[in-house]
């Protein structure tokens, strides 16, 4: 054989071997941050996983690492999945939410020492392209609320060798909450984008009740067309029903955009009402004029959150051409709650934009608040406004009857008092909150946890948002005067994280439901449960000696 054929066949030799794919590229990212106590498949830890484009494959065999945890023994198993796709593991084993679609398939079931070591072993064929390798755990069902988890990645186990994950402990850890749950996530439904939390809790307390925006393929505000869509709960936020549209189509509302909602609960007949914004002339808030105004809608279910009927528009009761305030350009509702006085009346919070002749000229934004006595048949606007420069308000009734705002301004918020349901204010119209959560202007919550009126030892207030400059970090912090000063703020969510609201359940815990950045660049709709022990570190505690007791009417 001549030396040139020789030194070909070598060539080619040498190339054969080097055509073999090989993992070549990974990114490990930290999963869930908040957890549940008995939650199941927790995607806590995503390694994305790239093989070489060359024609053969590699054969996975097993990934190790470590758990870190306040106790170990609240974890209680370890596996490993390969998702179907990018985005968050989902896995529903006893099919408690057929309506969302499960997303990983089982590579193995791992072992865990006990100084937390871990090791999965099984066997996948991965071909040339991209793998999203998930470590999800079980979580003790006799778990402390409050404790932490998290997992690493030491190496991976690729045809028979062992190669190191360099950067396999990212940022954060999952803390345990009573409840945890993902209400809705990016895909759900075909829905890319989901926002603008809303929840309250049935007057029976049987269930807890949401809407959302759904606004499918795009993240734009109204006037845009976007959707509200409604769900519940019946095991204290663990799983929710499927999200049914209840405005934004031609039978519910119209076929235009309808968002922002908020919710009340009315304890004396049990009536759900939601209140939102809709773009009935394709005008949003700052393009609304007296004769094309953003209206504003209610909604009712009569069945605790079950059912709905049709949107109701209210805005000529309230502002715009032909009503009793003639030169307000349009507003909206703080998003997530409103308010029940103790004497039966409704109460939303409204922002506005206003000018003296109804014109784009010398406009201002102010604060105010729609009220009604029937029930949420009929509203009026009552008194004048609490605050100028005013975004996306809350209301609460203090123990004698005082009605206390907080107004989200640029980094921190507003907040006023009024005597008499608006006609004049304690506080100067721009008053900052000068202690809690502050540095970002996004919308929160802001409402009793518990009042001394109703036999409660301690007149409890909160708020939720993000402690942060950036949208990230939604917190909670506690008022002992009824709103006017806080503490220190206690981290719900570490990452980024943006609007939230609350309701208080029936066994004195609270629920806070909020945008979570996810992994896959959109927001999830989160939803965490914890006590009151949990919120104040200990300080405050419902017992036997000292029971949880609701709001009550007068």
């Amino acid at each position: 054989m001549k030396k040139k054929t020789i030194l070909a066949l070598l060539a080619l030799m040498v190339m054969t071997v080097g055509a073999y794919a090989e993992v070549f590229g990974t990114k490990v990212e930290q999963g869930k941050v908040t957890t549940g106590i008995g939650n199941k498949d927790v995607a806590i830890l995503r390694s994305t996983l790239t093989v070489s484009d060359n024609t053969s494959n590699v054969n996975f065999q097993g990934v190790t690492g470590k758990i870190i945890a306040s106790d170990l023994k609240d974890v209680k198993s370890i596996r490993a999945y390969f998702a179907t796709n990018a985005q968050e593991l989902f896995i529903d084993k006893i099919h408690a939410m057929k309506w969302r679609e499960n997303n990983g398939m089982l590579f193995a079931e791992g072992k865990m020492a006990k100084d937390g070591t871990y090791t999965v072993r099984g066997s996948k064929k991965l071909m040339p392209g991209t793998y999203y390798l998930w470590i999800a755990l079980d979580i003790s069902s006799k778990a402390k609320e409050g404790n932490m988890v998290d997992a690493t990645i030491t190496s991976y186990i690729i045809d028979g060798k062992e190669q190191t994950e360099p950067n396999g402990n990212p940022a954060n850890a999952a803390t345990i909450f009573l409840t945890e749950s993902s209400v809705l996530m990016p895909m759900d439904k075909g829905s890319l984008y989901y926002r603008i939390p809303a929840i309250c809790t049935s007057a029976d307390g049987k269930r807890l009740v949401a809407l959302t925006d759904d606004r499918k393929d795009h993240n734009v505000d109204l006037p845009t067309h976007c959707y509200v869509v409604a769900q519940y709960s019946e095991d204290n936020g663990r799983t929710w029903t499927d999200p049914i549209i209840v405005a934004g189509t031609a039978e519910t509302g119209g076929d235009y955009g309808h968002g922002d909602a908020s919710l009340i609960t009315n304890r004396i007949n049990g009536d759900i009402i939601g209140i939102m914004t809709s773009s009935h002339y394709g005008t949003g808030f700052f393009s609304s004029t007296p004769e094309k105004p953003q209206t504003w809608k209610t909604i009712v279910s009569h069945d605790g959150g079950k059912t709905w009927e049709a949107p109701v528009d209210h805005t000529k009761e309230l502002y715009a051409a032909g009503s009793p305030n003639p030169n307000w350009l349009g507003g909206f509702t703080g998003s997530g709650a409103g308010l029940q006085k103790r004497d039966g009346t409704l109460v939303s919070p409204f922002v506005n934009r206003e000018s003296p002749d109804g014109t784009n000229n010398n406009v201002t934004q102010n604060y105010y608040n729609f009220m009604s006595k029937d029930g949420g048949q009929t509203w009026f606007v009552s008194g004048k406004s609490g605050t100028t420069a005013a975004d996306e308000p809350k209301v609460l009734e203090r123990n004698n009857g005082d009605l206390a705002i907080s107004v989200r301004a640029g980094g921190y918020n507003y907040y006023n008092v009024t005597s008499d349901d608006g006609n004049t204010w304690k506080n100067a119209p721009q008053t900052r909150f000068k202690t809690g959560i502050s540095g970002n202007a996004c919308d929160g919550e802001y409402m009793y946890w518990c009042s001394t009126i109703d036999g409660n030892p301690w007149n409890i207030v909160f708020q939720t948002g993000p402690n942060d400059p950036h949208r990230q970090n939604v917190s909670i912090a506690l008022s002992t005067d009824e709103g006017e000063t806080f503490g220190t703020p206690k981290t719900i969510c570490p990452r980024g994280s943006a609007y939230s609201a609350a309701t208080v359940l029936s066994d004195g815990t609270v629920g806070v439901y909020y945008e979570e950045e996810g992994l896959y660049g959109c927001y999830t709709m989160r939803f965490v449960r914890f006590s009151l022990s949990w919120a104040s570190d200990g300080k405050y505690s419902f017992t036997k000696k000292h029971p949880f007791r609701p709001i009550q009417m007068k």
